[in-house]
Parts: C-alpha cells; structure tokens; sequence
C-alpha cells in the first residue's frame, strides 16, 4: 500500500509546565471529539508547548476557540500512511 501525502495543519498551544496541564488540553480535545494525527510535548522552562496536528482542522480550531486555547498555527507537509 502506498504511502500519501497530504497537507496538514501543525498547532502548538503553550501552557504552565505543571502536572496536568498537557492532560487538561487534551481532555477538552478528547470531548469536543477530535482525532490527532500527531501529538508532541516539549517543557520550555516554566512553561510547555503542546504540538498537535489535527484530522479535522475546522473542528479542531472550534473547540479551541470554545475553551479559550491560543493557538500558533504553521502549515507543514507530513507523510500520511
């Protein structure tokens, strides 16, 4: 089976590097019923940068917007097997 490629949108939410807060993002994303294609955590000092790459980048940015995340977005291109 041959691999595609497609074009994805890459977000990255920043928030205080304490225990649950990367679990308290991916909760509101897990009950707004988003699928993540990618998921990547970094600690940046006091703070950490959550990266994720949604399937539906529509409902993705509605249910952000709806529990109030600040989102960087950068389009990148990304093997999807």
């Amino acid at each position: 089976m041959p691999n595609t490629v497609r074009r994805v949108a890459h977000y990255a939410v920043t928030v205080p590097n304490r225990p649950g807060s990367a679990f308290r993002v991916l909760a509101a994303l897990v009950s707004a019923g988003i699928n993540l294609l990618a998921c990547k955590g970094t600690p940046q000092g006091r703070r950490a940068r959550i990266e994720v790459v949604p399937d539906d980048t529509r409902r993705f940015i509605a249910a952000a917007r709806k529990v109030s995340f600040t989102l960087r977005s950068a389009p990148v291109i990304s093997p999807v097997i």
